[in-house]
């Protein structure tokens, strides 16, 4: 007779720690979506068709640049590893009372998801620069 044991009731901090990934990666998508490639830089011109063209331009090379690169991949495996560290380091309540093992796997999730959450906004702001410095080399005074 094989025994399925549902983990989440095992491991209640990995419960936590899980939905926590879960919401890190779909804040992350979701950012991606709207993300700092459709920055509207406040620009000391008035509005013309051409600046429209311009800034739908710098905006499209912007987007190429992805959100969730090998930079934010690297803060999450840095989140991981804190994570793992402060939780293996706290042994009892109230995140598990089985042990440190289960409590270092859920400071990594909960670390890995709190480093993809700073990497996917890093990965914004550089796209937001990118559209500036593009208006900027396109003759137009940023002006924030």
């Amino acid at each position: 007779m094989t025994h399925h044991m549902n983990i989440s009731k095992k491991i209640p901090a990995l419960k936590t720690a899980t939905m926590a990934v879960f919401a890190a990666v779909s804040l992350s998508l979701t950012a991606c979506a709207t993300g700092g490639a459709n920055t509207i830089p406040i620009i000391d011109a008035p509005n013309s068709p051409k600046l429209q063209a311009d800034l739908a331009q710098c905006q499209q090379l912007a987007g190429q640049k992805q959100v969730l690169d090998s930079n934010a991949l690297g803060t999450a495996a840095i989140g991981a590893g804190v994570g793992a560290l402060a939780g293996s380091s706290y042994g009892g309540r109230p995140f598990s009372n089985r042990g440190r093992g289960e409590n270092a796997l859920a400071g990594a999730l909960a670390g890995a998801a709190a480093g993809t959450l700073v990497g996917a906004f890093q990965g914004q702001n550089a796209q937001a620069d990118i559209v500036y410095r593009c208006m900027a080399g396109r003759g137009y005074r940023i002006l924030g």
